[in-house]
């Protein structure tokens, strides 16, 4: 008998604040090939510990291949003799990354250079530093300005990057430059999430000049969003603890509404929740109100499951309209279950009429790529819009047309909302200022 073991040692690609979630372990899809790249086995490389593998049918060498959230696969070659056990190590060491932005490194698919502590060195990175950002939270069904609360700063002359404590509640960090368009990027709350921005390397020129990727350090949860968003589902199956995620749901004993949420999406798009009780998909959204993504995945079970009254359909459309209520889903995964929920219910009497089937159109029209995340292209929260515009907020621009000038929308951008922070001025610890003034739909 032939045997490999395969190690995973992605310890600095989950490296976490104190205050924030305690997953720490990381786990990426891997595949066993022999030499004629025909797969003899499929699993999972755990930094929690080893995973062995049967290769005894393998004549020849044994090819190793794991693969990044990204996309990018790494592999090894590796030669067992009958009777042996072959050994295979990957380590984050062989990413040229540091301790802070190393989770983003297999997300990116690139290197990022060595980020430092803005806390002890002045921070570089002007080019990054001249990027705006503004936060929005919902309340009350409104988008209202919030403060920027950063605990954490990293920094270096291609990487910005900031730990954000949220609270419970619906929250976009919007962006945009001389040479940036305006987007919006749904941050995990209910803790403190990461952002690192840094500028894409792709030429193609179609591509967003700036890179922005968020973690809420649910590794597990979010990596297999991650393959989920590049429909990688091959990957996402053999990654996925099927009974684990189901035991979430059904015994509620969750204390990570968000990881429960990605559980249920990864349920839905793989046709596993049809084993969970429709009263578990209840529970989700009526313990957790605060996420906009409980009201959708209840909404799109329940049409899913069949609506059999008027009663029914009208609970579906409510639940519709609710989750744009509690602000927009955090995930991108949702955007797909949004058309699909519009398409069943659009036959519902009034729903067409209702600010949710139009916001749908436009927010998937609007979507702007962010990984996992969802993010949006547009000025303001409550108006998504492909049409996509840069430069400081006195004087937007078209992206299409590069010289036309929006002074009207720009006006109105300046007369409502919160003024801008510039990147090179958050720091570790300090509220930016904005303008406590309440904003509606």
């Amino acid at each position: 008998m032939k045997k490999i073991v395969v190690s995973l040692d992605y310890l600095s690609s989950a490296n976490v604040p104190e205050n924030a979630n305690q997953e720490r372990s990381i786990s990426l899809p891997l595949r066993i090939l022999d030499s004629s790249g025909r797969v003899v086995s499929e699993g999972v490389a755990s930094s929690k510990g080893p995973a062995t593998f049967d290769v005894s049918r393998v004549d020849g060498p044994t090819f190793v291949r794991l693969t990044w959230p990204s996309g990018k696969a790494l592999t090894r070659r590796v030669e067992i003799l009958d009777g042996r056990v072959g050994e295979v190590h990957f380590s984050d060491g062989e990413i040229r990354v540091n301790e802070w932005s190393g989770w983003a490194a297999l997300r990116l698919g690139q290197e990022i250079a060595t980020a430092r502590n803005e806390s002890r060195q002045p921070a570089a990175a002007d080019s990054l530093g001249k990027i705006w950002v503004r936060m929005w939270t919902i309340k009350e069904a409104q988008w209202e300005p919030s403060p920027v609360e950063v605990q954490s700063t990293y920094v270096n002359d291609s990487v910005r990057q900031f730990d954000i404590r949220l609270d419970q509640s619906s929250s976009l960090l919007q962006m945009g430059g001389v040479n940036i368009p305006w987007r919006f990027v749904s941050l995990p709350g209910g803790g403190t999430c990461r952002v690192l921005f840094t500028r894409n390397v792709s030429d193609d020129p179609r591509a967003d000049p700036l890179k922005v990727v968020v973690t809420g350090f649910r590794n597990e949860a979010e990596t297999l969003l991650e393959f989920l968003a590049r429909d990688s589902i091959r990957a996402a199956n053999s990654m996925a603890n099927f009974q684990l995620i189901a035991r979430v749901l059904i015994e509620g004993i969750t204390n990570d509404p968000v990881s429960a949420v990605a559980g249920a999406y990864f349920l839905l798009r793989t046709d596993g929740w049809k084993s969970i009780p429709l009263i578990c998909f209840d529970r989700l959204c009526r313990d957790f109100p605060w996420l906009p993504d409980t009201s959708l995945i209840l909404c799109v079970v329940m049409t899913r499951v069949g609506l059999k009254t008027q009663a029914e359909e009208r609970k579906a459309a409510m639940l519709l309209g609710q989750c744009f209520d509690r602000g927009l889903p955090v995930y991108a995964e949702a955007v797909s279950l949004l058309k699909e929920a519009a398409s069943v219910l659009i036959h519902v009497e009034g729903f067409r009429n209702l600010p949710s089937f139009k916001e749908i159109q436009i927010l998937a029209a609007s979507q702007a790529w962010t990984g996992s995340t969802f993010g949006f292209y547009g000025a303001v929260p409550w108006e998504p819009s492909p049409e996509r515009l840069q430069g400081n907020p006195s004087r937007a621009k078209a992206v299409r047309t590069r010289t036309k000038s929006i002074q009207n929308e720009a006006e109105v951008h300046r007369s409502i909302a919160p003024p801008v922070t510039k990147l090179r001025d958050l720091k570790a610890r300090t509220i930016a200022k904005v303008i406590p003034r309440t904003m509606r739909r």
